[in-house]
């Protein structure tokens, strides 16, 4: 029996963001390391009024860092904070 199911862009991110979660519960983070919320390229792309290409391209440039789960970018809190403020 083969299932077929189609995701839109945002499901696929949210699975993403959820899949990170649970890694890191089964690795927690040391406790010197505090804890950041992630972020989509769609997000970070609203909230800069840029575009998805131009966050995707600043990724790949090494301007914004970034980690990639599966198809999708997620970018801590930190990281966003660093981008929006010119620090690397």
């Amino acid at each position: 029996m083969e299932v077929t199911m189609k995701l839109s862009d945002e499901n696929i991110n949210a699975i993403a963001v959820r899949v990170v979660e649970i890694q890191n519960q089964n690795n927690p983070k040391p406790e010197t390391e505090s804890k950041s919320n992630l972020f989509t390229v769609k997000q970070v792309a609203a909230w800069t009024k840029k575009t998805e290409n131009t966050i995707a391209r600043h990724i790949r440039d090494k301007i914004l860092k970034a980690d990639k789960v599966g198809k999708s970018w997620l970018i801590t809190e930190e990281n966003f904070n660093k981008y929006i403020n010119n620090e690397q």
